[in-house]
């Protein structure tokens, strides 16, 4: 790793065992790839990244370099998804034979997601991408599971 103080370049000989990424989804594939091939492991905030062909190319590289990437969901901590997990764990639901999970966006929430970068699916991989991704994990979250089928239907809606 190279570091620039004013004119004098200097050589840095400590290397990171973790790269954190938090960039765009759209770039998260070039800085994970570049971590792994540098020899770091990497921890990324979800998703991965937003379409099949850059995430079989973070396959490909964790294949060939042996090292880990961990993808990070922050919603599944916010204190309502914990308790909904602690209750489901403690069996005061019974036994969950099936999840439908619905999930209605608001002028206030979801609308704020058309007014920034998500907006461009090439940035975010789309709303499906950007927003389920949380959907899916805190099913898995809640149930301690991992699916075996996934099924999704959306349209959007004129008021």
């Amino acid at each position: 790793m190279v570091r620039r103080d004013g004119d004098e370049k200097k050589i840095l000989t400590e290397k990171p065992d973790y790269v954190i990424v938090t960039t765009v989804d759209r770039t998260h594939h070039t800085y994970i790839i570049k971590a792994l091939e540098l020899g770091c492991n990497v921890i990324t905030e979800k998703p991965m990244t937003v379409d099949t062909e850059k995430c079989q190319e973070i396959i490909d590289v964790v294949n060939r370099t042996g090292k880990e990437v961990r993808v990070t969901f922050n919603y599944r901590y916010a204190p309502h998804n914990t308790k909904v997990r602690e209750l489901i764990r403690e069996g005061v639901i019974g036994e969950v034979f099936s999840v439908n999970f619905e999930w209605a966006l608001d002028t206030q929430h979801g609308a704020d997601y058309f007014r920034r970068w998500h907006r461009d699916k090439r940035n975010s991989g789309g709303l499906l991408v950007h927003k389920s991704t949380h959907h899916f994990d805190l099913v898995n979250f809640w149930l301690g599971t991992e699916p075996e089928k996934v099924y999704a239907n959306g349209g959007s809606f004129l008021w």
